[in-house]
This record gives structure tokens, C-alpha cells and sequence, in this order.
């Protein structure tokens, strides 16, 4: 299947310099690996439709808990970083749409060991 990811636009000043997705499945103890995508790659397995908006054209199939990083800068900050969870379904031959509202935002989350 695919899986597109939009976020919220950043605030007026600010310019996106990265985008992490880290995916955790209800049926597996390990983490989907973690996808970076970087504003001035080109990637042949993610189509970059915006500066919101991004489309991994093959995700394996299945459910799965999304926790996206926003980073940005500004002129009066080097380092931004917006986090949002939210789950999305990836079913096999379809496009899933995982939308990141406001309402969708987190606190930084632990790290990870």
C-alpha cells in the first residue's frame, strides 16, 4: 500500500528542514524503521508533494501508530521541533491518509533505549 503524511503549516518565519516518522505496530515489538525525510533529498520511494504533505509509495500493509517530528528554523531559532501522533491503516494496492492537526500534537516523547 501507500501512505501519505500531512502536517500542519509551520508558522509565518519558519522554513521546514526535516521530517521523521517512527511507526509502532500493535502486532510486533520492534518499531516499522524509522524514515527520514530530508527537504532537499530526492527519494525515488517518497514522492514530496509540499512542504505539508509527503507520500511513501510502498508502507507493508497493516495498522499502525505514527509519531511525526516537525523540524524547523528561524531567524531567531536554529532548531524547531513539533511531535504529533495519530494511527493509520495501510491496506494493500490503496493510498491511507494519515492528516496531522493541531489536536493531533504531543509533547516530546521519551527517548528510546
Amino acid at each position: 500500500g501507500q501512505l501519505a503524511f500531512e502536517w500542519p503549516a509551520l508558522p509565518p518565519g519558519e522554513r521546514l528542514r526535516m521530517v521523521e516518522f517512527d511507526g509502532k505496530r500493535a502486532d510486533r515489538e520492534a518499531h516499522v524503521s524509522p524514515v527520514w525525510f530530508l527537504h532537499s533529498t530526492m527519494n525515488t520511494d517518497i514522492v514530496r508533494r509540499s512542504d505539508q504533505r509527503c507520500e511513501f509509495r510502498w508502507v507493508q500493509p497493516g495498522a499502525c501508530e505514527w509519531t511525526v517530528r516537525v523540524r524547523s528554523s528561524s531567524a531567531t531559532d536554529e532548531s524547531i521541533s513539533r511531535y504529533y501522533r495519530r494511527s493509520a491503516t495501510v491496506v494493500a494496492g490503496a493510498l491511507a491518509e494519515c492528516r496531522f492537526e493541531a489536536s493531533h500534537a504531543i509533547p516530546k516523547p521519551p527517548e528510546e533505549d
